[in-house]
């Protein structure tokens, strides 16, 4: 086995490295390698954190999304169970709360001639007679 050897890039000649003369390159690589990988340890370490807290908040996600589709759910069944009962309860309340408004008058309006709950077309018919009356007047006495 040979011995290792560099060569001087001055004087070209070719130096055996013996272990006194390697160590300290044999530090120095070490070294580097070592910061190299506590660098490489501390990125994958950082990756690793940010999957975890993605990971969580995905989960987190899945759980609200579960539980909205399970009031939505929820809210379905009852809209689908109320359904009928509405209809049935309007069919049988609408006549009888109908006839209750007939036969009370509305409340805050002013109550118009005969059947007139339009208050403009009962205006509109007292103008015409009054301008009936007036012309049948103007008649009489030319």
């Amino acid at each position: 086995m040979t011995k290792p050897a560099i060569i001087c890039s001055n004087s070209k000649l070719e130096i055996k490295l013996t272990k006194l003369l390697a160590a300290p390159l044999l530090e120095y690589t070490r070294r580097q390698f070592e910061q190299q990988l506590a660098r490489d340890d501390s990125d994958i370490a950082q990756r690793e954190q940010a999957m975890r807290d993605r990971e969580k908040r995905l989960a987190e996600a899945r759980q609200a999304q579960a539980e909205l589709l399970k009031k939505q759910r929820e809210l379905d069944d009852t809209r689908r169970e109320l359904d009928p009962t509405v209809e049935r309860a309007c069919r049988r309340g609408l006549p009888r709360r109908a006839s209750r408004r007939a036969k009370r008058p509305m409340k805050n309006m002013p109550q118009g001639r005969g059947k007139g709950t339009d208050h403009r077309v009962d205006a509109e018919a007292d103008q015409g007679t009054q301008a009936l009356h007036r012309a049948g007047l103007a008649a009489a006495a030319g």
